[in-house]
């Protein structure tokens, strides 16, 4: 599930669980990213366009940068940048 993804995402990234309320407000951010790929399907082509060696399946690419989105944004976090 989404839920599931968010929680890994911030263990891995922040190596620590996520609080509910990063959770609940990741998950809105999530929705407001996919209504914007869903208006532009281009966007989420342009996005991905640097992957290097990674197979996108038909269809697949606005899911994928809906997770890149996250991804970027906790390696950004600078709690994922000076975490140890």
């Amino acid at each position: 599930t989404d839920d599931q993804r968010i929680q890994f995402a911030i263990r891995v990234a922040l190596s620590r669980e996520a609080k509910p309320i990063e959770v609940r407000y990741i998950e809105t951010l999530l929705a407001k990213r996919e209504a914007e790929l869903a208006k532009e399907p281009k966007a989420a082509d342009a996005l991905l366009s640097e992957a290097k060696g990674v197979s996108i399946a038909e269809g697949q690419s606005s899911r994928l940068a809906k997770w890149f989105t996250l991804a970027n944004i906790l390696l950004n976090l600078d709690e994922a940048i000076t975490k140890g």
